[in-house]
């Protein structure tokens, strides 16, 4: 299969402001186009539900793919607004708001929102909560016997709360963090593996709990020793995603 790929990302331009003491505020705006072309893409013939239609023999029908040998383009463009405001030294708060347009899809407004507490030189405590929004690829839609024409957006939320500490005058630092996630439409292959044809499709919502532990221990200059720990609790296991790491 010969592919011909091109991606255009036109620089971002920006602003940062300081309107006041402890307070910055970044607005933004971000344009790309991307695109490609592939040769042969073939399809598997399937039937609205895509569920595989067999051939005589019982196995898999391949055909060429409307796409075939075809220029697919895309674009993507964004506007973003980021507050930081730093209260008395011991709170810092950030909000943000992203606003982008898909020329597949429809426009999407991404929140964000956190905060951090120091309550201490050598500790701080945080927490945050924002929404992750992912258009499928072009490959994802049009090309390979995997793709999906109809697929939609992800839509992920993200809660997290975390604690780190530095320890025996920064010789030992350690991250806790709890987090929550819940989305919908998130894309996987199924079956993960051939055969028979995987089909990438959207799966129903998910919703993912846990923990994480992170340790960095310095006893000299030269020389550091990094760890970490990951347990989620899955209420629907997603391929690829260990419940321990």
């Amino acid at each position: 299969m010969k592919k011909i790929r091109s991606n255009l990302k036109l620089p971002m331009i920006y602003q940062v402001l300081k309107p006041f003491k402890g307070n910055s505020i970044t607005l933004g705006y971000d344009f790309m186009v991307f695109g490609g072309r592939g040769k042969t893409i073939q399809s598997v013939l399937r039937d609205e539900n895509g569920n595989i239609i067999p051939g005589s023999n019982g196995k898999p029908q391949f055909v060429i793919s409307q796409y075939n040998d075809r220029w697919i383009s895309a674009s993507s463009h964004a506007a973003y607004a980021f507050m930081q405001q730093q209260l008395l030294q011991k709170v810092t708060l950030t909000a943000g708001i992203r606003y982008e347009n898909n020329s597949i899809f429809d426009g999407e407004l991404i929140p964000q929102g956190g905060f951090a507490y120091y309550p201490g030189s050598k500790t701080t405590l945080r927490g945050s909560v924002s929404k992750g929004y992912r258009p499928p690829t072009i490959r994802e839609l049009y090309l390979f016997p995997t793709a999906n024409a109809q697929l939609k957006p992800e839509n992920i939320i993200n809660t997290e709360v975390g604690w780190d500490q530095k320890w025996f005058k920064d010789k030992f630092n350690t991250c806790l963090t709890l987090f929550r996630l819940t989305g919908d439409n998130i894309i996987v292959k199924n079956p993960p593996v051939a055969p028979p044809p995987p089909l990438y499709k959207n799966i129903g919502e998910i919703e993912n709990m846990g923990i994480e532990f992170s340790a960095d221990v310095r006893p000299l200059k030269v020389f550091s020793v990094h760890a970490n720990y990951a347990y989620i609790n899955m209420k629907t296991p997603m391929s690829g995603t260990p419940e321990q790491s």
